[in-house]
């Protein structure tokens, strides 16, 4: 059996879907330069490799592409993980199918196009079954411009980034997109699992998001993204750490630590963010979930001293434009959200009804949603304020246990009069009650993910 892409991203594009036998004509080729590593990669076949020699690669515009098998994949790899460093202006461009690049670093330097590593190359519209692992890109920014970059460009399907570290990024631009062409009837369902993503310092505008899943004009397609068990610390480079501009994507199973943000269901229905642990730790800024449009889900998370307000609040509610309108609205009305299962511990704000930067025509408040049995407490005696900007009768407050400050039509169904006690996993929990988060949650530190051979950054 062999799959085949016929839509124009992937015209042309044939991967084996089956296992094959390994090939016994595979080649190791162990490059010590540029033009050696040109030699090399002009006609790669199932089960070549490419290995960098240790050691500086400067000004290295790279092109990886070929088309590998399930069992026979082509490979680029440093010599020793971590062992080759990319600097200066150079770029990765990847293409074609079943491909692995592993182990490099990327410092001192910036991409001369938009996008560090892109999955695209000159030859293929996109990548396939590609997988990025043990990548360190540290401060490679643009130097002295506005301009606009991407470090890693997700395109094609079932592409993998994997046990990699992208800290410090100061230049305008998401640090991770996720792109598909218009009207695609193949969603990416793309993978982005227990990867390290570093301090980024706050841009003050719109264009720091650490993870853009989509954009306005593909917001109404599936992307099928996956965000699992990756660790976010200060990823604080605006109010939306993680954007979900399109359908059906899950983040789950994520810590995010002292992050100055939120992760936000920006535009795009059927997504689900659960199972993951929110630590403010009381940090200015520092947020939980906030909601736009259809059948979107919370459930099953952890948020525990968060402080931030409005968009940045543990939990927020927007206000929708109207879904009639043309081109597709910035927000969509809420519509069949479920708030479920969650602890909200130490954390200051619930808001409802926020609109952006006052818009008059954004009066559509949330219609057929639930928020039920989520614990809401401080371990102080505090109770959590709410704000509300709008009439909220479309939305269910049903059998939460805890304390809030604010309109008694959301007042919890039963105040909370248990002792609040640390589990083994290190999170609160209710003595003697079960509500509110899954006590099966596992912290990790970011030492149990990332690179095999990196070093962390004392803070």
């Amino acid at each position: 059996m062999r799959l085949t892409f016929t839509s124009s991203l992937f015209a042309g594009l044939t991967v084996a879907a089956f296992a094959l036998a390994p090939n016994a004509f595979a080649k190791d080729y162990l490059v010590e330069n540029q033009k050696a590593y040109k030699k090399a990669a002009k006609n790669l076949k199932p089960g070549d490799n490419i290995i960098l020699k240790n050691g500086e690669w400067k000004n290295f515009e790279i092109i990886f592409q070929g088309e590998g098998t399930e069992d026979n994949k082509i490979t680029l790899r440093a010599e020793t993980p971590g062992g080759v460093t990319i600097t200066g202006r150079s770029n990765l461009r990847i293409g074609g199918a079943f491909l692995e690049v592993s182990g490099l670093r990327f410092k001192n330097g910036y991409s001369p196009s938009r996008d560090l590593i892109d999955m695209r190359s000159p030859d293929y519209r996109g990548a396939a079954f590609l997988e990025l692992s043990d990548i360190v890109i540290d401060g490679f920014n643009k130097p002295g411009t506005d301009e606009k970059d991407y470090w890693i460009n997700f395109r094609g399907v079932r592409n993998r980034l994997t046990r990699s570290a992208l800290l410090n990024k100061t230049s305008f631009g998401a640090t991770v997109i996720t792109t598909q062409e218009l009207d695609t009837k193949h969603a990416g369902g793309h993978v982005i699992s227990k990867n390290y993503f570093g301090p980024r310092p706050d841009l003050g505008k719109n264009g720091g998001e650490t993870i853009r899943i989509g954009t306005g004009k593909v917001s109404h397609q599936r992307f099928d993204m996956r965000v699992l068990k990756n660790y976010f610390e200060d990823a604080s480079g605006e109010a939306e750490i993680i954007s979900i501009k399109s359908h059906g994507n899950i983040i789950s199973g994520n810590m995010f630590v002292e992050s100055k943000g939120a992760v936000t269901f920006r535009q795009g229905d059927d997504n689900l963010v659960s199972r993951n642990i929110f630590l403010g730790n009381g940090v200015k800024a520092t947020g939980g979930v906030r909601l736009t449009s259809f059948n979107n889900r919370v459930k099953d998370n952890y948020f525990e001293g968060l402080v931030g307000e409005n968009g940045r609040s543990a939990l927020t509610f927007m206000n929708g434009l109207s879904d009639k309108a043309d081109p597709l609205p910035l927000y969509k009305q809420v519509q069949k959200a479920v708030i479920e299962n969650n602890s909200f511990i130490n954390s200051r704000f619930m808001t409802f009804g926020l609109v952006h930067r006052e818009r008059t025509d954004q009066t559509f408040t949330p219609q057929d949603s639930v928020i039920r049995q989520n614990l809401i407490t401080h371990t102080n005696g505090d109770a959590m304020q709410v704000i509300n900007h709008a009439d909220m009768s479309g939305l269910e407050f049903n059998g939460n246990v805890g304390t809030l400050k604010g309109p008694i039509d959301f007042a919890p169904s039963a105040a909370f009069d248990k002792k609040l006690i640390r589990g083994e996993n290190g999170l609160y929990y209710p003595q003697d009650l079960d509500i509110g988060a899954p006590r099966d949650l596992t912290p990790f530190s970011r030492e149990d993910i990332g690179p095999s051979y990196y070093e962390f950054p004392q803070r």
